[in-house]
């Protein structure tokens, strides 16, 4: 029951159209993917969701983009300077899918060190590793100022954005880091790697179909994904 009051609060028609399309251009991508390589041995490159500049990539950039612009709408329509912080955040995202700024730097600073390699990681992985930290670090940082001195729908919006991020990070970095740690074959690796694509665009997707609810929703039924999350959990106590 409380599962479907909670869908219930963050369905409305817009943003619900606007997810059922987003996961269906998904899926889609996904599907051409699979046929491709079952019945095409790869078939055109460009309906691969691992090709850079593919159709897939394309489409990925495209969903940062409107990620950014509807951040934009909120932060001019709250009058509140913090959410350009989680502008700048999904700017980088989208820049660094993009031009892989993170496998170009990582590549370049892989070429200055000299470690031992454990897990089986390649140098690449360390230089990359490197760029996702320092990456991490800086944008933690701003994030955590506009949050000290946000209001708390700011807030709370940031605890369901950094939800997001958390899962984008699980696709992008642990997924990407462990078909290697993992010491398993190349099938095997393929098939992880897939996953992680995959996993990276539903999560730019239910990014984006957060953000266009929050700018529609009425100020006075504002509702929080983490803060529901917590009111499913029989034992919760308080919000956030």
């Amino acid at each position: 029951m409380k599962i479907i009051e909670f869908v219930k609060k963050f369905n409305n028609t817009p943003s619900s159209l606007l997810l059922l399309l987003l996961l269906s251009a998904d899926c889609t991508f996904i599907m051409l993917n699979i046929i491709q390589i079952i019945f095409f041995n790869q078939g055109n490159i460009l309906f691969s969701i691992k090709t850079d500049l593919g159709y897939p990539e394309i489409y990925q950039y495209i969903k940062w983009c409107w990620i950014v612009i509807i951040l934009l709408f909120i932060s001019w329509i709250n009058r509140s300077l913090s959410y350009l912080v989680w502008c700048l955040v999904y700017f980088f995202l989208l820049a660094d899918d993009a031009t892989r700024i993170h496998e170009r730097v990582g590549n370049y600073i892989s070429g200055k060190m000299e470690v031992m390699s454990f897990f089986s990681l390649r140098m690449q992985d360390y230089g990359e590793l490197v760029v996702v930290v320092v990456s991490a670090l800086f944008f933690g940082f701003l994030v955590l100022l506009a949050y000290l001195h946000g209001n708390s729908a700011f807030r709370k919006m940031s605890h369901d954005l950094l939800m997001f991020i958390i899962i984008l990070f699980f696709f992008g970095v642990v997924l990407d880091i462990g078909k290697y740690v993992l010491q398993i074959g190349l099938k095997s690796r393929a098939i992880i790697g897939f996953i992680e694509d995959a996993g990276e665009m539903f999560t730019a997707s239910l990014t984006l179909w957060y953000v266009f609810f929050k700018s529609i929703q009425d100020k006075g039924k504002q509702v929080y994904l983490c803060e529901e999350i917590l009111h499913l959990s029989p034992n919760h106590k308080n919000s956030f």
